[in-house]
């Protein structure tokens, strides 16, 4: 169901569901519905039940808690965010070729995955790069339990969709094998409690931010229609038509990325809010994507945060821009960990230290470097004192060059590698 008509459809769910009960005032006797829609009114009843008890309050709980420490994704849109949403949006179709979709596939037996779960964790990467953060949330479309239940599937009519928020932490930086079983974990456990509607949760709540709880989407369609997309079908006087994603503009999302496997391959399907980007950054975001795919199945051990994001021209772009000298020299006086300090304001959660499989975003460091500058003052630090710093290059040494200095100390470098002649000089 295009996200356009969510807005209608939970309206619709929770009508049907009221209209349903006889100590409603809404209440309509349906004695001469058909069977058709007395499904779905036993389905909306169903549905209410499960989340009016214990169960529900439960769920809640667990969605709430997940909601409200959930960052928001800080995608590099072209244009600011407008206060009120005019949901106008465009699609980006790309294929991915045959040959490389059955490569997917192989891969995907060999760790005993699925090509949706691929497709998902690359999302997930794509994104974390893109935004510069470690913990991201991506929206996923699911049916609810009571649904699955119900053996009428051709006979049910109605809202029966729920997105479940998936939220997936790469600070770790995993190889992409490893990774790849996170996700699924992730999913299962977002799975096992998606009866409860996550747009239950309003801003009223208490710790609900105000920004959209879901802004990223994903999902994985197989080919709906089983006649050609030109023509139509018609059954108990209900019309069906096809209605191409290449055609499904606008909507709730500013992205949306849908994979849908037809007889003829994979087609991507890119939905983005033309209120926040421009078309040719989406073409951008569509061929990283693509590089991320040939990355991890020539090597699936990778480190998450070290595949190959550019392109070749992209590549070569910022080569050829490259000069010896071309560095940004800051146009004030402030002093180093000063100027590190406006970038922690700037990008906390984005990745500032890299060293194996250990990562540390600008928050962690800066609150680690902090520790150690009131370490350092507690022991009778004094402005300008000298502090040997002696560490091999990891984390650790940039977290103390910047405690020293936080600390108003100046720091001594002493390489491990050196004779410990030349160090006790």
């Amino acid at each position: 169901m295009p996200d356009d008509l969510f807005a209608y459809s939970k309206n619709f769910w929770f009508s049907t569901a009221s209209m349903a009960s006889p100590s409603s005032p809404e209440y309509l006797d349906h004695s001469n519905l058909s069977t058709t829609e007395i499904a779905y009114v036993n389905y909306a009843l169903r549905q209410l039940k499960a989340i009016s008890g214990p169960r529900g309050t439960s769920l809640k709980a667990y969605w709430k808690k997940q909601v409200s420490t959930c960052p928001v994704l800080n995608l590099p849109f072209d244009f600011p965010r407008p206060k009120i949403s005019t949901f106008q949006g465009d699609v980006y179709l790309d294929t991915v070729e045959k040959t490389i979709y059955r490569q997917i596939l192989q891969l995907a037996e060999a760790n005993s995955s699925s090509s949706f779960s691929i497709f998902l964790s690359l999302f997930y990467i794509l994104l974390g790069r893109l935004a510069g953060q470690t913990d991201i949330s991506i929206g996923v479309p699911t049916s609810t339990s009571n649904y699955e239940q119900q053996n009428t599937i051709n006979d049910l009519v109605g809202m029966t969709a729920n997105s479940i928020l998936c939220r997936v932490d790469l600070s770790d930086n995993l190889p992409f094998e490893s990774f790849l079983k996170r996700v699924e974990q992730v999913l299962e456990v977002a799975y096992e409690h998606r009866d409860y509607p996550l747009w239950l949760l309003t801003k009223e709540d208490q710790g609900i931010p105000d920004s959209p709880i879901l802004s990223v989407a994903f999902s994985w369609e197989k080919q709906p229609y089983p006649f050609q997309s030109s023509t139509s079908a018609e059954q108990d006087n209900l019309v069906i038509e096809p209605y191409p994603l290449g055609e499904q503009r606008g909507g709730s999302f500013d992205l949306y990325l849908t994979v849908l496997e037809t007889a003829e391959g994979i087609q991507l399907c890119w939905k983005y809010s033309s209120d926040l980007f421009k078309r040719n950054s989406i073409i951008q975001f569509a061929n990283r994507f693509r590089v991320l795919l040939s990355a991890i199945i020539a090597d699936p051990k990778q480190l998450i945060l070290h595949i190959p994001f550019l392109t070749d021209a992209e590549r070569t772009g910022l080569l050829m821009q490259a000069r010896p000298l071309d560095f940004c020299i800051p146009s004030t006086q402030e002093c180093i960990h000063t100027l590190f300090e406006a970038q922690v304001q700037r990008t906390p959660h984005a990745v500032a230290v890299i060293s194996g499989k250990k990562s540390l975003t600008y928050q962690q460091l800066n609150k680690q470097a902090n520790q150690l500058a009131h370490y350092l003052q507690a022991k009778g630090l004094t402005p300008e004192t000298i502090i040997g710093v002696y560490l091999d290059r990891t984390p650790n040494l940039i977290i103390a060059l910047l405690g020293v200095l936080k600390a108003g100390a100046a720091y001594l470098p002493l390489n491990p590698d050196l004779p410990q002649e030349r160090l006790e000089y």
